[in-house]
C-alpha cells in the first residue's frame, strides 16, 4: 500500500489550489541543498493542526515503491499530478487532489531478485531509482530493469538488462528513439563491462544539459561488478554517450573477465541510499561506496584531488558533463581511513552530497561548500571547488550512528544544516567562521526524540519569509511531537520539524 499524507485544511478548509511552483520534478532541488523556499505551509498553520488521510492507493502484491513520488502540474491543468514508479516496473499518474488513478503502464516484466542473489529490494527489481521530469518537453526519464527481449523471469543473471525510458506525459508513451539499452565496456577500462544483470540503479537521476546521468552499484556486493557512472543523451537515437568505471586500471584489482560470479570487479558502487547527484551547472557531485584493494592512495601520502586517480572508492567525487555527454573526472575527496572503511563494509557512499547556498554558506577562500557522510557516522565539510584529495578536508563532525540520508540546509537567519543519523536525533549546526576566516559549523541544537534517519531533511519556508522554516523528514507521526520539535531545538530560530 502507498499512502500519501496530506493536510486536510490545506486542500479543503483553506481552499488553496495546487500551484506549479510546488512541483517536485526530481528527488530534490538540483544542488541537493534540501531547501525549498516557495511552499504554502508555515509553522502557525501546522503546529495546532491535525493531519488526516486524504486518500490512499493499494499496490499489487509484492510491489514496493523505492523511488520518491514526483509532483507535476501539466501546462494545460491547474492541479497537480502525482507520479509513482515501482519494483514491478509500474508507472502511475494519480490526481493529487482526489487520488484517482489517471494513467498507468507496466514497462516490462521486472527482474527477479533470485537472479540477483539478493532480496534486499524485495522479490522483484524493476524501477528503484527516482526518475526526473524535463518540464520543457513534459518527458519523464527513468531506468527500468528487466530481461533481454522483454520476457518474464527468472532467466538468469546475465539475461538481465537496464533500459533508460523517456515517457511522454501524460500518455506514458515512448519518445521516439527510446528506450535506450545500456551495456558495453567502460571507456576508462575496457576490461570492466556494464552488465545489467549484476548492477543496481538506486541513486536518483540527474539532468545536465542534454544528458541524463545515473549511478550504478551492486546487489549485496555480489558478482564481478564495478560501480559505474553513465550518461545517456536526451536527443533521440544518440544513446549512451559515456560509461565510466569507478575502479579501473592501473590501481584497481584485475577483474575476472570469464566468470561473472567471482567478486573482483572492484566495487565502489554509486547508490547514496537513493539520494540524487548534486548539480552545479555542468558539474555533478556524488559519493561512492566500499572498494577492493588499497588503490592509488594506498601509500597514505597526501594527494591533490585535482589529479585524477583510477580508484574512486570511498570518495566524494566531482565530474564534468561535457556538451557532447562525456563524463570527465575533475576532483575528489577520500578520507584517510578508507581502507578501514572497506574492511568493515562502512560505505562512505550511503549518503549523497549536498551543495550549500553560496551566498550564505561560505568563508575565506571557500565559495561553495559540499557536505557528505556515510555509515561511519562522520560528516565531512568540504570546499566544493577544491574537495581536498586524499585526507584533506575543511571540517569533520563525528557521530556514533550511521548515515543513510543526506544533509538538509536552511540559508536564512544565519544559515543552518540538518542531518539525522540512523535511529538518532535530528541535529542542527549553524555556520560560523573560525579564527582564520574559514567556515566552521557548530552545534545549535537537536530534537528531543529520535527519528528513523531514512530520509534527508527537507526544509521549506512560506515563500522565503523569515521565521517560517519547516524541516520535513519521513517519519510516522507520534501525536503532535514531530510538529512541535522547534521548542527542543535550542537557538535554532523558528524551525519546526514536521
Amino acid at each position: 500500500m502507498v499512502t500519501f499524507w496530506l493536510k486536510t485544511v490545506w486542500f479543503f478548509a483553506s481552499g488553496i489550489q495546487a500551484r506549479s511552483h510546488t512541483d517536485s520534478l526530481q528527488d530534490a532541488d538540483s544542488a541537493q541543498s534540501g531547501y525549498l523556499p516557495s511552499h504554502n505551509l508555515c509553522p502557525k498553520s501546522i503546529i495546532n493542526s491535525k493531519f488526516t488521510l486524504s486518500w490512499k492507493n493499494d499496490l499489487e502484491p509484492n510491489e514496493i515503491i523505492f523511488a520518491k513520488p514526483l509532483v507535476y502540474t501539466p501546462p494545460w491543468l491547474n492541479s497537480e499530478q502525482v507520479i509513482t514508479v515501482s519494483s514491478l516496473n509500474m508507472v502511475r499518474i494519480i490526481d493529487g487532489l482526489t487520488g484517482k488513478l489517471l494513467k498507468s503502464r507496466i514497462l516490462a516484466p521486472p527482474f527477479q531478485a533470485v537472479d540477483a542473489r539478493c532480496t534486499e529490494a524485495g522479490s522483484t527489481i524493476g524501477i528503484t531509482g527516482t526518475p526526473i521530469i524535463d518540464p520543457d518537453s513534459s518527458v519523464l526519464y527513468l531506468y527500468s530493469k528487466g530481461y533481454k527481449g522483454g520476457v518474464s523471469g527468472p532467466r538468469g543473471t546475465l539475461a538481465g538488462q537496464y533500459k533508460l525510458y523517456a515517457l511522454k506525459l501524460p500518455s506514458l508513451s515512448d519518445v521516439s528513439g527510446f528506450p535506450v539499452v545500456v551495456e558495453g565496456p567502460a571507456e576508462n577500462d575496457k576490461s570492466r563491462y556494464f552488465l545489467g544483470g549484476t548492477v543496481l540503479q538506486r541513486a536518483s537521476l540527474a539532468s545536465v544539459g542534454n544528458s541524463i546521468v545515473a549511478g550504478f552499484a551492486g546487489h549485496c556486493d555480489n558478482f564481478n561488478y564495478t560501480g559505474m557512472l553513465v550518461a545517456v543523451s536526451k536527443i533521440p537515437r544518440v544513446g549512451v554517450t559515456s560509461i565510466v568505471a569507478m575502479m579501473a586500471s592501473p590501481g584497481a584489482p584485475q577483474p575476472q573477465e570469464l566468470n561473472y560470479t567471482v567478486a573482483k570487479g572492484g566495487k565502489a558502487g554509486i547508490w547514496e541510499s537513493g539520494m540524487g547527484f548534486a548539480v552545479d551547472d555542468d558539474r555533478i557531485f556524488f559519493a561512492t561506496g566500499n572498494g577492493d584493494g588499497p588503490g592509488d592512495n594506498g601509500s597514505g601520502l597526501p594527494a591533490n584531488g585535482k589529479k585524477a586517480i583510477s580508484t574512486l572508492q570511498q570518495t566524494t567525487s566531482n565530474f564534468i558533463v561535457t556538451r557532447n555527454g562525456k563524463l570527465k573526472q575533475q576532483d575528489y575527496f577520500q578520507p584517510y581511513n578508507y581502507q578501514a572503511l572497506n574492511a568493515a563494509g562502512r560505505d562512505f557512499g550511503s549518503a549523497g552530497v549536498t551543495l550549500l547556498d553560496e551566498d550564505v554558506f561560505r568563508g575565506r577562500g571557500v565559495r561553495r561548500i559540499a557536505i557528505s557522510g556515510g555509515k561511519s557516522g562522520r560528516i565531512y565539510i568540504m570546499n566544493g571547488d577544491d574537495l581536498g584529495g586524499f585526507a584533506n578536508v575543511l571540517q569533520s563532525i563525528d557521530n556514533a550512528k550511521s548515515l543513510f540520508s543526506g544533509t538538509g540546509s536552511y540559508p536564512r537567519e544565519g544559515g543552518y544544516i540538518y542531518f539525522n543519523p540512523l535511529a538518532d536525533y535530528l541535529y542542527a549546526y549553524k555556520i560560523t567562521l573560525a579564527s582564520n576566516g574559514k567556515p566552521l559549523f557548530v552545534l545549535a541544537g537537536k530534537s528531543n526524540i529520535t527519528l528513523n534517519g531514512r530520509s534527508t531533511p527537507t526544509i521549506t519556508s512560506f515563500y522565503g519569509r523569515i521565521g517560517t522554516g519547516i524541516s520535513r523528514t519521513e517519519q510516522r507521526c507520534i501525536g503532535t511531537d514531530i510538529c512541535t520539535l522547534n521548542r527542543e531545538l535550542d537557538k535554532v530560530p523558528q524551525i519546526s520539524i514536521w
